[in-house]
């Protein structure tokens, strides 16, 4: 897929060492925008640098390393959910950018200093786990207990807590 590149990213590509900075932006209920350096702001956005790290791109797959300071990758997996979501990877250089990969959330792990993603250039799953506890106020006309509930060739009874 051809692309056009301005100026700025064309000088970068020719120097014999360029040290990019990524831009991530994770399409989530609320947008997240971090870049794995310094802060950045372009295409309107503040780009965040909260550490992120960005594993080697290729055609199929690639990993974020994102820190847990402040929760903030046990947050992105486990309260935001991940999986099928859009992820944009940005290359940066002087004030203008490139998107050098485009993929959907898939794999994760989490340890105490880092929460690692693996994104994927098509959508991997097509079950979802809900993102939200059923209940109400947000679900008001739940069946009652004991109610039967026909899915397929499955049949669901409710339960109650």
């Amino acid at each position: 897929m051809p692309r056009t590149l301005s100026g700025t990213i064309e000088a970068a590509i020719a120097e014999d060492l360029t040290t990019p900075v990524y831009l991530v932006e994770a399409d989530l209920d609320t947008p997240v925008y971090w870049t794995t350096s310094f802060q950045v702001v372009w295409n309107g956005q503040n780009w965040l640098p909260v550490g992120v790290r960005v594993g080697r791109l290729n055609d199929d797959t690639t990993t974020l390393q994102i820190p847990n300071l402040d929760n903030i990758g046990v947050g992105l997996i486990l309260v935001d959910g991940v999986r099928d979501r859009l992820f944009k990877i940005y290359e940066y250089h002087d004030g203008d950018a490139v998107e050098v990969y485009r993929g959907y959330g898939g794999e994760s792990t989490l340890d105490i200093e880092s929460a690692s993603l693996t994104l994927h250039r098509t959508r991997r799953d097509r079950t979802h786990a809900p993102r939200t506890r059923v209940a109400p106020p947000l679900f008001t006309r739940l069946p009652r207990p004991g109610a039967k509930i026909t899915w397929g060739d499955t049949i669901i009874t409710v339960e109650s807590e």
